[in-house]
């Protein structure tokens, strides 16, 4: 009797675990094999943007003006901004069937076109899918004359940010946290946290992970104000920090559409009734580590840093601030902050 329970208990002890494998496996199939949703509403999107009516001459006008303000800075630097194409074209991303090239710049909604530009081509992604990866490779440069036929027809689209807000972003999300020998990141964000350490770091501490200002220090110390020394130094800066102007070539390209991160919902919409993409507009993949950074959250990071620093780095990101019609003015202004601070210390 005691064997016969003894092989019924095996039995049904077998038979469970067949049913727990089968609904183990039938959950990971069902989370690797459905796309997914990644990222979080925008701050500025339009409530029921679907439903309303956009005003697309208030639109047209403004991307006008960015055009002619992107024009403009070209005109006054002349070829210093011109680019080989070799030098960019890596970062262009043609979408044949919609008639839209796109050009890629790190930190300034990427991901989120990036994603757009997968989902619009009914190209799945999965929760470990390298998004920037699969869409250079699903959307190749053109070249020469079939580069240009396309052109004609096409809308070709940059996306811009205040230069001061993206390296911010870039910062948290790739020098605020520690880089190990065996991430896949070490050879590039951990070198220059080290090249941080050893060059240009305020004070002895221990770890890796550098403040803002000592990137700041460091961006300033390997960068130059010169545009022709930064064209060949270009294939050597990181492209979460390197200026839209070497990135993206505006000056050799002529984008008909510069979209804000200010006014990105908006424009997106914009985007998707004049040229009928089945993009989600108030889809905005999510920040990093803290969320999206914002004005006020750059002009607080940057009362660490000082305002010598300020204006050489300025200096540096100064094409960038003219060509999308930025102002430096908050971030000078913080010298003022830095005098009342003084003048505390001075009187306590």
């Amino acid at each position: 009797m005691f064997g016969i329970r003894s092989t019924r208990g095996k039995c049904f002890v077998i038979s469970l675990m067949i049913i727990l494998y089968s609904v183990v496996r039938y959950s990971v199939m069902e989370t690797y094999s459905t796309p997914v949703r990644r990222g979080s509403r925008d701050d500025n999107s339009i409530k029921g943007e679907e439903q309303q009516d956009l005003d697309h001459q208030e639109v047209e006008a403004d991307l006008k003006e960015r055009q002619l303000t992107l024009s403009e800075t070209c005109k006054q630097y002349g070829s210093k901004l011109k680019l080989p194409l070799k030098l960019y074209n890596k970062k262009l991303r043609f979408d044949i069937k919609h008639h839209l090239m796109y050009c890629e710049n790190y930190k300034i909604g990427s991901s989120t076109w990036a994603i757009h530009l997968l989902k619009m081509n009914k190209i799945p992604i999965y929760r470990r899918t390298p998004i920037h990866i699969v869409t250079r490779k699903n959307f190749p440069p053109l070249f020469g004359a079939k580069k240009k036929r396309f052109l004609e027809r096409a809308t070709s689209l940059i996306i811009a940010r205040d230069p001061f807000e993206r390296l911010l972003s870039s910062f948290k999300d790739k020098l605020g946290v520690r880089h190990k020998p065996t991430m896949v990141t070490w050879d590039t964000f951990g070198q220059v946290q080290r090249v941080i350490r050893r060059e240009y770091r305020d004070g002895e501490r221990n770890g890796t992970v550098p403040t803002f200002r000592e990137f700041i220090k460091y961006l300033v110390g390997e960068l130059s104000p010169n545009p022709l020394k930064m064209r060949k130094m270009t294939k050597g800066i990181n492209e979460h920090w390197k200026p839209v102007y070497l990135n993206c070539a505006p000056c050799s390209e002529n984008y008909t559409t510069v979209v804000k991160m200010e006014t990105f919902s908006r424009d997106s919409l914009y985007l998707k009734q004049k040229l009928n993409l089945d993009i989600d507009v108030e889809f905005v993949r999510k920040g990093g580590r803290e969320g999206h950074t914002t004005v006020d959250r750059t002009v607080q990071a940057f009362k660490t840093v000082g305002p010598q620093l300020i204006r050489r780095l300025y200096s540096i990101y100064k094409i960038d601030f003219d060509m999308f019609g930025y102002s430096p003015q908050k971030y000078f202004d913080i010298t003022e902050f830095y005098l009342n601070e003084k003048d505390k210390n001075e009187n306590k």
